[in-house]
């Protein structure tokens, strides 16, 4: 674990992708409806984090294996991010989690003309699977109608949820978003490193 002082690279995560790795960094994204879970083995010094964007896989019970969309939903990302825990050691008991995002800014419409809310959907997808698996969030920021920025500092597993302001775009993509150096939990955070210096599932 990085002590306090030093310099802790800040990594931007896209939509369907997650970070899954021991090498301290704070690992950043922006959500709308989207949701992200942050999972931390304090033993292993092993932290995870997901931005699904929708609820269901097409496909369930390909998640690990050939579901070619496996991270763009919430039960599949859950679900690989548990396996990849407990290969490599540890009890789902152990396993730290939280949840953020799922804004109700987005909406879709079901062939009977119903509206349904994709943030809503979400959040439930993510308390679902977790409690097939006997597991709940320890806490989270989710629900309303603002986007949010998430700052997930893996060497101690705290998070900062930051709402954007009514109206404020999300940003897609790293450039979009700063990246000057920052402190936070004791940390200083240095502007974004390369993303293969890291390991994502």
């Amino acid at each position: 674990m990085s002590p306090r002082n030093s310099c802790v690279s800040q990594i931007y995560l896209k939509p369907a992708m997650i970070f899954f790795d021991a090498s301290p960094a704070c690992v950043s994204t922006v959500l709308g409806s989207c949701v992200t879970l942050t999972m931390l083995v304090r033993r292993l010094e092993l932290a995870s984090v997901c931005h699904a964007q929708l609820p269901y896989c097409k496909t369930p019970g390909s998640c690990a294996t050939t579901c070619s969309e496996k991270y763009k939903f919430v039960d599949c990302a859950i679900t690989r991010m548990l396996e990849s825990f407990t290969g490599c050691g540890a009890a789902l008991s152990e396993i730290e989690i939280k949840i953020f995002g799922g804004a109700d800014g987005i909406r879709g419409d079901t062939p009977g003309g119903q509206s349904i809310r994709i943030g809503k959907m979400n959040i439930e997808a993510a308390i679902r699977t977790l409690r097939q698996r006997e597991l709940k969030p320890v806490s989270g920021d989710v629900g309303g109608s603002r986007g949010r920025k998430i700052y997930f500092l893996t060497p101690t597993g705290d998070v900062w949820s930051k709402k954007l302001s009514a109206g404020e775009p999300c940003p897609r993509y790293p450039e979009n978003v700063g990246h000057q150096n920052i402190t936070l939990g004791g940390f200083t955070i240095c502007p974004a490193t390369q993303q293969q210096d890291f390991n994502f599932l």
